[in-house]
């Protein structure tokens, strides 16, 4: 499809980018247990810089012993950590998760 001037028209070229871009993607498996460790690095500069360190619900599930599914099942009923949705992806702050967890009560066991 060409507008009067002999160039393909909008349409076209978007067209052609999206086919592009899906050609382009590629999909890396990260292991959960180093992005956990490498986000704990970077958690006290990330609270003295007021920035989020962003994870996905494996690594809080490392770090939180719950299941993934328990996660899910909490942000369903609103009673889990608290979390954004980009995209498609839900990801946690790790600066909220570990304040919860340090929030939690601890029971003696003795």
């Amino acid at each position: 499809m060409q507008n009067g001037s002999g160039t393909p028209g909008a349409s076209q070229l978007v067209s052609e980018n999206t086919s592009q871009t899906k050609k382009q993607r590629i999909h890396v498996k990260i292991d959960p247990q180093e992005v956990l460790a490498q986000a704990l690095k970077r958690l006290p500069q990330a609270r003295e810089l007021n920035v989020p360190v962003l994870v996905d619900q494996e690594v809080v599930s490392i770090l939180s012993g719950y299941r993934v599914k328990t996660l899910e099942r909490h942000r369903c009923s609103g009673e889990g950590f608290p979390y954004r949705k980009v995209g498609g992806a839900i990801l946690y702050d790790l600066r909220d998760v570990v304040d919860r967890l340090e929030e939690a009560p601890k029971f003696d066991t003795k």
